[in-house]
């Protein structure tokens, strides 16, 4: 064998032509394809090279054999193919000198195979044994396998007459060339890699075949050279990715262009979208081929899925990081204890990894330009729930240095918003045009060594779902893989049948079916187990998994993966579906009932069930076994609503603690699911905390209970409360604490006694939490109180690292303190504790808790009306969290925006509060689930945001659908949140004119509200709202009732005095109220109310002609407003406005001998006195006016008639002159004036008479 040729022909293909007579080793064959071809493409795939076998059971159309080029084309593939495999029965095959068409065929052969001519009377198959082999032995490697005799003869004992002729030899002439060809291949046996001259069954000729091609494979023709490092084995598995797309590419041209003129830029960075199969992957692979060539940039690439670590958040960062360090020119150093320092130098998390990916992209972007392509962003692993869409990639690039082109589904809108938001180009796919269709299909098929008739491709390109690359490649694929050329167009028939790619991926599943579906009971449900299982399982499974699970034997399993390789996903070792149609085709198949897919959910939670079981109670909670059973168990449980079941198994405090740890949300959403009360929920877990303890005990020597009680009782405690406070189950978390208490009172003495008054200490303040958020204030003024006092004392006597701790613990105290302020409204205390927390932390240098204080802070200043302070500080909170959280985007940041939307809201900047607001909705739905009562908190502020805007629809949707939240929730009566959101709903409600709805939502708040005692929380404005309803409605005693009881148990609010008032007028009520229930007893005790002021006057005294005790009103409410004159002018237009004239001059004369000064006033006494003609009376006022105003025409020409009318013609002459000079000749007031004097005159000298 090591004279074979070890060199492909073409280094990206590895050709296997396979040579058989086309009668009797059919099965050899399609074992060949079914169970190991897979295996041996994907071995050559990891080398970067393309395996293609040449099959000619068909791919020769009609127009072929009519035209007489079977042979010509057989001869010509051979020529092509990297190794020759030919297998033989007991039939010759098609052969004869007096055969005419053979004899045709080889007359069109000669020219190029001119050896023909001495062999006319040989069957094609020993021309093709001839020309692979036998011409020139050991020029092409190849293997052979003859079948023995007496399996032929069995065969045709038991067929049927047209099937019996493929295992007998046509004649002795044909037995005698055939057992000739056979010993000239036996004695070739030196140059051949494998000859088996008697295989006993097709399987064993195949697994003998592919043991031989295998193995030459590995030994010779793909043999490397020199050992590869790891990268360098990472990088073969994306270089063999690569080579896989570009060896077919049809119209990228226009994708290309738009590409490069991203790269021209440099520093920006592009996306391809577009459905699955849409051909992303060639285009970028296409693309990076070109730029290899031109060799403008450094290039990295990275294929998502195309090897184990490549679709992790960690594996992709290490590699750019590897890659871009090598870029960068850093030297590293392999040997020695230089290495273990490099080791340990490696960034332990995320954030680190990111770091240190922008320095070395920096440094490296300093030496060369770079281009960084990432294909298949959307199978990226999610970290977790909260993660935030490619937080691992810099939002900026070294400008014209470095350029990121991306790939993605356009289902991902996710992705496709925050690339967009980046500024990042797109580029689109666009549908294949059916001209392009045909040159594809073309393409894949010569690459296998077939042909279809022009008919056949139009029958394949004509409909529409073949827009679609991925669909045209299954197509293809599994035309090639289908072994009978006579039935070929009703196979085509069927294939287009399916009307998308699911609909293909479903007669996969079927041609899956026959080729790997065995007899055994075993393996007769082979591919249903495993296609099921792969789609049922949450995170991926194991093949181990696989294997012991759905009991599929290895040597069963192998040629499956290796048959659905291109279609699955490598998640680290869990292997997932890549495909949603694949999956769509899977349900549809196997799991198109519900009874279906309970069987398979039922096997596989069978097995996660058993591992669980085995579960020791010293279990180390980071053991794979544990993370593999809490990642998939209660998922399957949950689909398969075993309700019962998954809370045994959310019960149990292994399955607990390692959920808590890396899927806490996935947990609490769990438990939500099944429907019962935190306050079981609580009970369920405390019960299996002991019953664990008491394991422990058991299990623990004497030396250790102590410890058995404080590590895992407490721990798990703490971890509870942390849980059940996340899903607002306060009264449960309350009933927790009382527990840890309980036990840390149990265990005085057994433990250092500081470390118990410290855990003492943390749960008194988790207790006065809960008691501040439930009025309980003076029970936790008092927990609040011990804890400072024993906190403080531990500062002063701590040292070193137990100060530390100390001073941390304090601030939280602090902390504590401020939020408890803040609840009963001491907003001043409340920002001193959380300034004095806020110093500590900052001291210690804790972002996290620094942040806490700091958005508390910043509510305090909301509280306070002072948003724009507030904003800022909850603005710097954020940028804290955002640091610290890495890439994730925890439910507390979704509250902070909510703060910060409050601010923008208050500071009129509502496009901003409206953005941030949605985001806070996002944040918290992502993490906690839709059913979470911090989802409907954000939904209502959006609403109170369009109800500010008068956007009243989109409010009533938010509403809404926070109510019901609340409600799947179960959140009470008394949840304020639950209960300010009903008050809005009623408010829009009467906004939208839908009165039947508002009155309906509003009795059920009514009543709550009287039942649980809520009046201290209304918020008037929504009830003043629905009275106001009920009085225009003709409801004026339901309005009075509801006024009597606010005014008796609610918030007190002017307006609602008003109210009452109304409602007992409406009813023409005889019998007084109380006097603490007028608007007489309202202003008395508020007698600076303009509210109650102008209604007390408006609607009560002016209406009833009360002029002194309308003056005295005023008299009052001047003194308590500071409001002068301007309140009396007032009045009189209220008067006027009621028609009651004697009522406004009262009132005038009243206010113009309390202000003198009054200019205004005093014009309106002296005008009225005039009409009257009461001219002395007026002469005061005139004296006023004339003193504020000596210098208005108008002025002095009104004082000097009533002064001439009064008797006092000197002084009216002295005036009227002195408006003469004041104005022009030509003017009004001057030709006045002059008239006057004339008149003054007259009556001067009548008076004379």
């Amino acid at each position: 064998m090591t004279s074979l040729t070890t060199n492909l022909k073409d280094p990206r293909t590895c050709r296997v032509f396979v040579s058989s007579p086309f009668g009797g080793i059919e099965r050899e064959r399609e074992e060949l394809v079914a169970l190991y071809f897979p295996q041996l493409a994907a071995l050559c795939q990891a080398k970067g090279v393309q395996f293609v076998t040449v099959d000619m059971r068909w791919g020769i159309t009609e127009e072929a054999a009519r035209d007489n080029q079977v042979v010509n084309i057989c001869l010509r593939e051979i020529d092509r193919s990297d190794i020759f495999i030919g297998i033989y029965g007991q039939r010759y095959g098609w052969h004869g000198s007096k055969d005419e068409e053979l004899q045709r065929n080889v007359d069109l052969s000669i020219k190029r195979y001119p050896w023909l001519k001495s062999v006319r009377d040989r069957s094609v198959t020993e021309f093709e044994f001839m020309h692979g082999h036998l011409n020139k032995p050991g020029a092409v490697p190849a293997a052979f396998a003859f079948r023995a005799k007496a399996y032929d003869k069995t065969m045709a004992q038991t067929a049927d007459d047209q099937v019996k002729r493929k295992y007998e030899v046509e004649s002795a002439q044909a037995k005698k060339l055939l057992d000739d060809l056979k010993e000239r291949v036996k004695k070739t046996k030196t140059k051949c890699f494998a000859i088996h001259d008697n295989y006993n069954t097709p399987e064993e000729a195949a697994k003998f075949l592919f043991e031989g091609m295998k193995t030459f494979m590995e030994n010779v023709l793909l043999k490397d050279s020199k050992a590869q490092s790891p990268r360098d084995l990472e990088l073969a598995c994306h270089d063999a990715y690569m080579a896989n797309r570009t060896s077919l590419f049809i119209g990228g041209d226009a994708y290309m262009k738009e590409l490069n003129q991203t790269l021209q830029k440099g520093g920006v960075g592009h996306l391809v979208v577009g459905p699955a199969g849409s051909g992303k992957g060639a285009v970028v692979s296409n693309w990076v081929a070109a730029v290899k060539k031109k060799k403008s940039h450094e290039l990295i690439y990275h294929f998502v899925g195309c090897s184990k670590d490549s679709t992790s958040v960690s594996g992709i960062l290490s590699r750019l990081i590897e890659e871009l360090e090598t870029l960068a020119g850093v030297v590293k150093k392999r040997k020695g204890l230089e290495e273990r320092e490099e080791e340990d130098a490696k960034p332990s998390n995320l954030s680190e990894m990111f770091q240190q990916l922008q320095v070395v992209m920096d440094k490296a972007a300093k030496r060369k330009k770079i281009l960084i392509v990432i294909d298949g962003v959307s199978r990226i692993e999610q970290q977790s729930r909260t993660s935030k869409p490619l937080f691992w990639l810099p939002t900026t690039l070294p400008p014209k240095a470095v350029t990121v082109v991306m790939t993605c589904r356009e289902d991902h809108s996710d992705v496709i918003q925050e690339l967009t938001k980046r500024g990042f180009s797109i580029t689109k796919m666009k549908p294949l045009t059916e001209q392009q269709q045909k040159e594809f299909c073309v393409g894949i098929l010569q690459q296998n060594s077939k042909e279809l008739s022009p008919a056949q491709l139009k029958k394949i390109v004509e409909v529409k779902q073949a827009e679609n690359p991925l669909y045209l490649k299954i197509v293809i694929s599994e035309l090639c893989s289908f072994g009978n050329f006579r039935l070929l167009d009703s196979k085509i028939s069927s294939l287009m049948e399916a009307t998308n790619v699911a609909g293909l991926f479903e007669q996969f599943l079927v041609r899956l079916e026959e080729d790997y579906n065995g007899q055994k009971e075993t393996i007769k449900t082979l591919i249903p187990k495993v296609m099921c299982g792969l789609t049922l399982t949450k995170k991926g499974l194991t093949e181990t998994e696989i294997r012991e699970m759905l009991d599929v034997p290895s040597a069963a399993w192998s040629p499956v993966y290796f048959s659905i390789k291109d279609f699955i996903l490598d998640h680290s070792g869990l292997l997932t579906l890549a495909f949603q149609e694949l999956r769509e085709a899977v349900h549809r198949r196997y799991m198109s009932t519900k009874k279906e897919k309970d069987q398979y959910l039922r096997i596989m939670i069978a097995y996660f069930q058993k591992q669980r079981k085995l579960f020791a109670a010293s279990v180390n909670l980071e053991n794979a076994a544990v993370g593999r059973v809490a990642q998939e168990l209660p998922w399957l449980l949950q689909m398969l609503g075993d309700r019962d079941l998954l809370i045994d198994t959310l019960v149990d405090m292994v399955v607990f603690g390692r959920m808590f740890m890396d899927e806490e949300y996935e947990l609490m959403e769990m438990w939500r699911s099944t429907g019962i009360s935190g306050e079981q929920i609580a009970q369920l877990y405390l019960t299996s905390i002991e019953e664990r303890r008491q394991r422990f005990v058991k299990e623990a020597t004497k030396s250790t209970v102590n410890q058995v009680i404080e590590l895992f009782v407490l721990s798990y405690l703490d971890a509870l409360t942390y849980f059940l406070e996340l899903n607002h189950f306060t009264q449960a978390a309350e009933g927790v604490l009382r527990q840890r208490l309980a036990v840390l009172e149990s265990v005085s003495g057994k433990i250092p006694e500081d470390r118990r008054q410290s855990m003492l200490s943390m749960v008194k303040v988790k207790l006065s939490y809960i008691y501040a958020e439930t009025g309980n204030f003076d029970q936790a003024q008092k927990l609040l109180t011990d804890v400072l006092k024993f906190r403080i004392d531990l500062v002063e006597k701590s040292k070193g690292e137990e100060a530390l701790l100390a001073l941390k613990d304090l601030a939280g105290c602090y902390h504590a303190i401020g939020l408890l302020h803040s609840k009963t409204g001491d907003l001043d205390n409340a920002v001193e504790h959380y300034k004095k927390s806020m110093e500590i932390h900052g001291k210690l240098e804790r972002p996290v808790e620094f942040a806490d204080s700091m958005n508390n802070l910043g509510v305090m200043l909301m509280k306070k009306g002072d948003f724009d302070q507030a904003a800022q500080l909850c603005l710097k909170a954020l940028k804290i969290y955002e640091a610290e959280y890495f890439g994730h985007l925890p439910p507390i940041i979704g509250v902070l925006t909510g703060n910060i939307a409050v601010c923008y809201r208050n500071l009129n900047r509502f496009e901003e509060s409206e953005l941030m607001y949605k985001k806070a909705v996002d944040i918290a739905e992502r993490a906690l689930g839709r059913n979470h009562p911090n989802v409907a908190v954000a939904l209502t502020n959006l609403g109170t945001l369009e109800v500010n805007r008068n956007m009243h629809e989109e409010a009533d949707k938010y509403f809404s659908e926070s109510l019901a939240i609340h409600k799947a929730c179960s959140s009470g009566p008394t949840n304020n949140d639950f209960f300010k959101t009903r008050e809005k709903y009623v408010y829009t409600l009467i906004k939208l004119n839908k009165v039947k709805e508002a009155m309906a939502a509003f009795t059920d708040l009514h009543d709550q509200t009287r039942k649980a005692n809520l009046w201290s929380r209304a918020w008037p404005v929504v009830w003043l709202e629905v009275m106001s309803l009920m009085l225009t409605n003709g409801q004026a005693a339901k309005a009075a009732a509801v006024a009597e009881t606010l005014l008796k148990e609610g918030p007190s609010n002017d307006v609602v005095y008003t109210f009452l008032d109304k409602a007992d007028r409406a009813m023409k009520r005889k019998e007084k109220r109380p006097a603490e229930m007028t608007v007489a007893y309202a202003l008395e005790k508020n007698p600076a109310s303009q509210l109650l002021l102008t209604y007390q006057a408006q609607e009560v005294l002016i209406p009833d002609g009360k002029t002194a005790e309308l003056l005295a009103l005023l008299d009052q409410s001047e003194a308590a407003l500071k409001a002068g004159s301007n309140l009396y002018h007032a009045a009189v237009t209220w008067c006027q406005d009621k028609g009651k004239k004697q009522m406004a001059d009262a009132v005038i004369e009243h206010a113009a001998n309390k202000f003198p000064d009054d200019v205004n006033l005093a014009s309106q006494m002296a005008s009225r006195l005039r009409d009257e003609e009461k001219f002395n009376e007026a002469i005061p006022y005139v004296h006023r006016l004339l003193k504020a105003k000596s210098g208005e025409a108008n002025v002095l020409l009104f004082c000097g008639e009533i002064l001439m009318r009064s008797g006092n013609l000197p002084k009216a002459k002295e005036i009227f002159t002195k408006v003469t000079h004041l104005c022009k000749p030509d003017s009004g007031e001057h030709k006045q004036a002059k008239s006057a004097l004339s008149m003054v005159d007259m009556m001067a000298q009548q008076k004379k008479k």
